[in-house]
């Protein structure tokens, strides 16, 4: 459904979380508070759910305040610790899963770093 986001200030796709009845921004990720409990029934009846975040290496983090199922995250500089997307906490994983994302940011860096030559005719 399409509501105005308190936190983003535009007009944003906004899910039902069943759950906990809170209506979620699908930009920010933050809960949307000017939401009736009409427009919440009608997200309900239309089934109009958010779904859970499938995103690649979204961990359990325990010391983030959110306390969500999973928070994103991303590899440090120095490649030796994981840091919480949405609060900046540290964290451990696994030393096979810091390896694959390095790997991929890496592999990342070479595909921007590569630009296509134009040539002039």
């Amino acid at each position: 459904m399409l509501l105005m986001c308190t936190h983003c200030r535009t007009q944003v796709e906004g899910k039902l979380n069943p759950d906990t009845n809170q209506v979620i921004c699908l930009e920010c990720g933050d809960e949307i508070d000017s939401v009736t409990d009409f427009t919440k029934v009608s997200m309900k009846r239309s089934r109009d759910f958010i779904e859970e975040s499938r995103r690649a290496f979204s961990f359990h983090n325990t010391n983030c305040p959110e306390n969500k199922p999973s928070c994103p995250s991303k590899l440090s500089n120095d490649g030796k610790t994981v840091v919480c997307e949405k609060c900046g906490t540290l964290f451990e994983i696994t030393e096979y899963m810091k390896r694959v994302m390095k790997e991929l940011r890496e592999q990342d860096n070479r595909s921007q770093t590569t630009t296509p030559k134009i040539s002039s005719q």
